[in-house]
């Protein structure tokens, strides 16, 4: 029974408080001028005018009763979507030569919008009419270019977002032509870790095992993997455990071999198998495999950041034109290389292939990144989107309160603290369920668990704007469930998440070698991300391409959910919002019918 111990080892990892509260970065005090003679690597970031075509076309090839239905983008085709306008390339390359720069030797990033090329600090400094200066950094202990704010001529504005001037070698040229911070912070579960065994692990409202979770969704066992289809985990800090995944498949996965491993892609010199930090991705693998088996799983390991950015790393390692776009990386929530005694550099950027699911257990509070990050990164996710890759995300584990508490809002109002990147409407954000039992009758409901103050993460986005795709349901729920708090609490029009819900409590693993039962939408997650690889298998087999982006095709089919309508989601001093018919801020449009799910996407084009 639910009334038993139900010991959450490992929920959502959220970042900690010190990423977001960081210390005043220290000063770069000036050397002197720079040498005017220097060569410098440059970059000019164009304006994106296409984010909202690109936004529509993805609502188009998502869904299943346009033509353009499942007419995913390969590389070329997302190049030249974003590629700035040949009036835009002539102006700029117009604007460089008036200040003597060569730009025989420019390069053109097309998805990233950028050209990249190489000058003189003085070639510079006319350009943008202002003064560098060579500056230490006293926590890099290196020199760098710093300068008063650049000018963008007038005529320009409308093409050119930005300038980014950094010291280094010049860039290749064209072969053909050019047509917060500070202070380290550990990932920590929402919960206590506990080494309770259930004492019948045939009862599945003590211990849900993999069969248990097989017979709840009513998922069969796998028996043909499609070619080029391993599931994807996110990876972060946090390491797996050899001997706890062979301890798992004796006991409950008898049909997966023992020495079964997940594949590593190491990114930024982050390895796996290694220590463990929090048991996370320990519970990522072992919802994951005995769903997908016999289907691979490659994890995606990053180094944690102790700055309070997430998710950069692995996107710069599976995009390479990532890297550059927007000028690059968050110098301040993200990490910079080299490190002392770590990584020495480059950053990766494009060195692995993406896979066709990718499901993700961390989250920091969007609060505590800032807009532009939040909507830098949230257009390379629509980006994936857009080439036919479903991302999963855990909408985290303390209600509508966010991992690092409340804000305070317009008038002294404390608001809700949504999370990122679930909070993006470009990939499928999912929350966690328990089972409560009445003798025999078992009945899913969305998570409750004060003695954790584990509830299923939900809310709006303060940054992102709510998606067409969303927006009958949403305001269905309002019609309806309107909690009336005071204006300002949270944002009525942003995104809303989660999209779904799943078995999110008292699961069962293997954890530094004990069996214990643990928790969190981050068991929901590559839960959820099991079964769509599954189906992904099931259409590639057939001929087909993977399913992509599910959110249109989702909100347009809600009989394949259990809707869930019991509990809610405190936090903040109120009651959070409510379950209830139909989609809800709690448990999205609810948990799937398996079977349902699998005919409905199998069966689409």
């Amino acid at each position: 029974m639910l009334g038993q111990r139900s010991i959450l080892a490992s929920c959502v990892a959220l970042l900690g408080a010190q990423s977001a509260l960081a210390s005043p970065q220290p000063e770069s005090p000036a050397v002197g001028p720079a040498d005017g003679s220097t060569v410098v690597h440059a970059s000019v970031i164009f304006h994106q005018p296409r984010l909202e075509e690109a936004e529509t076309l993805l609502l188009e090839i998502s869904n299943p009763q346009s033509d353009k239905f499942g007419q995913y983008l390969d590389r070329q085709a997302l190049e030249e979507l974003f590629a700035p306008s040949e009036e835009s390339q002539r102006k700029v390359l117009e604007w460089l030569e008036s200040a003597g720069i060569e730009t025989k030797q420019a390069r053109l990033r097309k998805a990233s919008a950028s050209i990249e090329f190489p000058a003189t600090i003085s070639q510079m400094e006319g350009l943008l009419k202002t003064e560098y200066q060579m500056s230490h950094d006293s926590r890099t202990g290196k020199r760098q270019l710093t300068s008063s704010a650049h000018i963008i001529p007038k005529g320009l504005e409308d093409h050119v977002h930005f300038v980014t001037v950094t010291a280094g070698a010049p860039v290749e040229p064209n072969k053909p032509n050019l047509k917060r911070r500070s202070q380290p912070s550990a990932v920590s579960p929402l919960a206590l870790r506990d080494t309770h065994t259930p004492t019948d692990l045939r009862n599945c409202s003590l211990s849900w095992t993999p069969s248990c979770i097989r017979d709840l969704y009513g998922i069969p066992l796998g028996t043909e993997a499609a070619p080029n289809n391993s599931m994807g985990i996110f990876g972060y800090g946090d390491a797996y455990n050899q001997a706890d995944l062979d301890n798992f498949w004796g006991k409950y996965v008898e049909f997966i071999p023992q020495g079964t491993a997940p594949t590593v892609n190491s990114i930024n010199g982050a390895t796996a198998p290694g220590p463990r930090v929090d048991g996370e991705q320990i519970l990522d693998l072992q919802m994951a495999y005995p769903i997908v088996w016999p289907q691979e799983v490659v994890v995606f390991q990053t180094p944690y950041n102790n700055r309070g950015g997430i998710g950069n790393a692995f996107l710069d390692a599976v995009d390479a034109e990532y890297c550059t776009f927007d000028g690059g990386d968050d110098p301040v929530l993200d990490v910079t290389y080299p490190i002392f005694g770590g990584w020495q550099g480059p950053a990766m950027c494009g060195t692995y292939n993406v896979t066709n699911v990718v499901s993700i257990s961390y989250a920091p509070d969007e609060k505590d990144l800032t807009p532009h990050y939040v909507q830098r990164q949230c257009t390379e996710w629509m980006k994936l989107a857009l080439r036919g890759v479903t991302v999963l995300v855990a909408s985290g584990d303390t209600g509508v309160q966010g991992g690092m508490g409340c804000m305070l809002g317009p008038g002294g109002v404390t608001s809700f603290s949504p999370l990122f990147p679930g909070s993006c409407p470009y990939v499928t954000a999912v929350g966690a369920t328990q089972v409560d039992f009445n003798g025999s009758e078992a009945q899913e409901v969305a998570v409750y668990d004060p003695k954790h103050n584990f509830y299923s993460g939900g809310g709006f986005s303060n940054v992102n704007a709510q998606p067409a795709y969303q927006k009958e349901a949403v305001a269905k729920y309002f019609s309806a469930h309107d909690p009336k708090y005071p204006e300002g609490t949270y944002n009525k029009s942003g995104r809303a998440f989660p999209d779904v819900a799943l078995l999110g409590a008292n699961v069962t693993i293997s954890d530094r070698m004990e069996i214990v039962v643990s928790g969190g939408t981050s068991a929901a997650a590559p839960l959820f991300g099991a079964m769509i690889n599954r189906i992904n298998d099931e259409r590639l087999l057939a001929g087909k391409k993977p399913i992509g982006f599910l959110n249109q095709i989702l909100y347009q089919h809600p009989e394949v959910f259990t809707d869930i309508t019991v509990n809610n989601n405190p936090g903040c001093g109120t009651e959070g919002f409510q379950a209830a018919e139909g989609w809800d801020p709690v448990t999205g449009l609810g948990s799937p019918k398996f079977p349902a799910l699998r005919d409905l996407l199998v069966n689409l084009p």
